[in-house]
């Protein structure tokens, strides 16, 4: 991106740039080692440093750098909070059931599955506030 993107793609006169990191140390300490994003993390922390599984913290930044979320990349995407709301409402499959205490108990396996991969970090409050904070600067 450095070295051929950012030069052929110059910035735009009249727009303001403003660019947030994210790390996801915090989170990989306390995530298996099978979590999608803990080999790429890794990888990346070896290379550049601070990341969020995917984007390294430095080349995060672009224009006005706002700050760094403690968050990994499926988190600022809202991946496991998003899907959990789907699976909690996802039709029941009657014929893969005998008795519908079966079904009830494969979704709460399901759910806490979900609640172990998720983080603290709030997606939504997280870009409400990236908003607001535009919006009181006059965007």
């Amino acid at each position: 991106m450095r070295d051929v993107f950012n030069p052929n793609v110059p910035d735009v006169e009249d727009v303001q740039y403003y660019s947030w990191g994210a790390d996801a140390k915090v989170m990989m300490s306390e995530r298996s080692v099978l979590y999608p994003l803990r080999w790429t993390w890794n990888h990346i922390r070896k290379q550049e440093g601070a990341n969020d599984g995917l984007v390294s913290l430095e080349s995060s930044k672009w224009g006005v750098h706002k700050g760094v979320a403690l968050a990994d990349h499926l988190d600022l995407i809202n991946f496991w909070k998003r899907h959990r709301g789907r699976l909690r409402k996802a039709p029941p499959q009657e014929n893969d059931y005998e008795t519908s205490a079966e079904l009830a108990q494969d979704r709460k396996i399901a759910l806490e599955a979900y609640d172990s991969l998720s983080s603290s970090f709030n997606a939504i409050e997280f870009y409400l506030e990236v908003a607001t904070s535009l919006a009181d600067e006059g965007h």
